[in-house]
């Protein structure tokens, strides 16, 4: 048993469509012998098939955990999955260093997983009636997490995380990009001015990029959609887009989005690879290079603030190395960028993306007019630094 444990096997498939080639995600639970490297898939992948109507993600993050769980229960607790009890996830919850949110994404999955055993096995201290279901608003049944009442979460206080950077501090955080990182300095802006995940930015290709304009000014488009650029690793999974959209890219200190993407353009575009962002071998960048990257960002922006004369300057760079924060408070920078130059709620989660296409579009009008505020509030500020 020493050789085996549980892992998640991710298998890539090309498939002719209407609409042209895709690559099918095919994702598994298994047991891998790390002496022969072989897996042999388990039938708790059908628990998979749960999530065959959302996107591919919600398979990948149900088969990690249930890997985790299942490496914990056998080899840990030294326990079979007959035995399995409410206290087993309690006490592996316990085990992994993790936020309370994270804690709750845990045990939703982990409540499907339970019940999906329950309805196939004869457990020893878990059966059907341990579930109960509530109505959401929709009025749709859903099962309530069978581990919620159990859990002491006042023993998991979440770290100190920041989601924004003061906007005085913005353009120095760009440029420092430009400096340092200029291969992701594109992929920064388009992070700070359009709200885009990491994991949008590295799946962007040449051709989702389109020219716009607003306020007389122009600025770009950026068509985000579901993909895999790198067909060759497993781990390099497909963009995780709240849901595929349009993004209008807000375009603040002057022409800069513009110099940017022509200058990453000309740098970095290769042949044969439709990716924008990419290694230092030509290939689609992956998830771990561009928080590499990002990392390095951080840690020369802190410093660059942290070694300038100004007191207050200095001590904002102190600040922001007392505190935990990676790519998504680009995210972070948006939003609240957004939220000071409008009170409509509803067009803040347009422009965050968080709403459909079609609810949206009553909002359009607004929107364009809290965009140019974005592009004069930023702008004087841009001035006023004498750049």
């Amino acid at each position: 048993m020493a050789s085996l444990k549980w892992k998640k096997l991710i298998m890539k498939e090309k498939v002719q469509r209407a609409d042209g080639e895709h690559i099918l995600h095919r994702i598994y639970i298994t047991q891998y012998n790390t002496e022969t490297n072989e897996y042999l898939i388990s039938p708790f992948s059908d628990f998979l098939n749960e999530f065959t109507l959302n996107k591919a993600t919600s398979a990948n993050m149900a088969a990690d955990i249930v890997a985790r769980f299942l490496n914990y229960l056998y080899f840990t607790a030294d326990k079979d999955i007959y035995s399995i009890t409410i206290q087993d996830t309690v006490d592996f919850i316990e085990t992994r260093n993790i936020q309370q949110d994270t804690q709750r994404s845990y045990t939703s999955y982990l409540t499907k997983f339970y019940h999906f055993v329950a309805e196939r096995l004869p457990l020893q201290y878990i059966s059907l009636d341990n579930f109960t279901f509530d109505k959401d608003r929709k009025g749709h049944m859903v099962m309530r997490n069978l581990f919620t009442d159990h859990m002491n979460i006042k023993k998991k206080i979440n770290p100190e995380i920041i989601h924004n950077i003061k906007k005085e501090y913005i353009y120095t955080f760009i440029k420092t990009a430009m400096d340092v990182t200029p291969d992701i300095a594109f992929g920064i802006y388009l992070q700070c001015f359009g709200g885009l995940r990491k994991s949008e930015v590295i799946s962007l290709e040449y051709k989702n990029i389109a020219t716009a304009v607003m306020g007389g000014r122009k600025t770009m488009q950026i068509t985000l959609e579901d993909k895999d650029l790198r067909e060759d690793i497993p781990t390099a999974f497909i963009s995780k887009c709240k849901r595929n959209r349009t993004q209008t890219i807000i375009p603040v200190f002057d022409d800069m989005l513009c110099m940017l993407y022509e200058k990453h353009k000309e740098r970095y575009k290769k042949n044969g690879c439709s990716a924008v962002f990419v290694n230092s071998n030509g290939k689609a960048m992956t998830d771990a290079t561009y928080y590499k990257r990002f990392r390095k960002l951080k840690e020369a922006f802190i410093k660059r603030l942290e070694e300038a004369d100004d007191f207050e300057v200095k001590s904002y760079g102190f600040f922001l190395r007392s505190y935990k924060w990676s790519t998504h408070i680009c995210r972070g920078i948006f939003s609240n960028l957004i939220a000071e130059n409008t009170d409509n709620i509803m067009e803040i989660a347009t422009w965050r993306g968080d709403r459909s296409l079609s609810a949206a579009l009553s909002y359009l009008t607004d929107r364009q007019q809290t965009g140019e505020k974005v592009v004069q509030s930023m702008n004087e500020l841009y001035r006023k630094e004498g750049t």
